[in-house]
């Protein structure tokens, strides 16, 4: 069984959120990556709101590190929607070697969209989970957000962030 390593940002931080998208994903630690910042500006194909994304300049960005069955690895292509308003990047992390994660692809980075606050909460909880310095996870809660219009799917969001604790 071939391996890879993920290096999760924004809603897959928390385990039992990836867990739900890709079965094998085990945590195997955390990580500051210098020269990134978090961007709440990923336009979603699903939805219109703000994804996360992050952005080659700024004060670094933690990630937390997932070791997952490489058979799986289109499992969570498909969940973040590979080819289709994400990209792949490779990031080469003296911790724990090559690791694969997503970056918002040009034509989908919006400036002038905001996270649904299901979506924040995913973020911040699986930022917390982390134990992300204080001041990063501030950083998170200070995002301004919005109310999801569509009842339904808020109304499900919100029972996967409930348990996410």
């Amino acid at each position: 069984m071939s391996l890879l390593y993920y290096a999760a940002y924004g809603s897959n931080l928390h385990p039992l959120r990836l867990a739900a998208r890709v079965p094998s994903a085990e945590p195997v630690g955390t990580c500051h990556v210098e020269g990134w910042s978090l961007r709440f500006n990923k336009l979603s194909n699903v939805d219109g709101s703000a994804k996360c994304s992050i952005e080659r300049v700024g004060e670094g960005t933690w990630h937390a590190i997932y070791r997952m069955d490489a058979d799986e690895k289109s499992l969570l292509d498909a969940c973040e929607g590979l080819g289709n308003g994400y990209d792949e990047l490779a990031l080469d992390l003296p911790e724990f070697g090559r690791c694969f994660t997503y970056i918002a692809s040009p034509s989908h980075v919006r400036h002038d969209l905001e996270p649904f606050e299901w979506y924040k909460a995913m973020v911040l909880r699986g930022a917390e989970f982390n134990r992300f310095p204080d001041p990063y996870v501030a950083a998170i809660r200070a995002v301004s957000a919005t109310p999801d219009p569509d009842e339904r799917r808020n109304r499900e969001q919100w029972d996967v962030v409930a348990r996410l604790r």
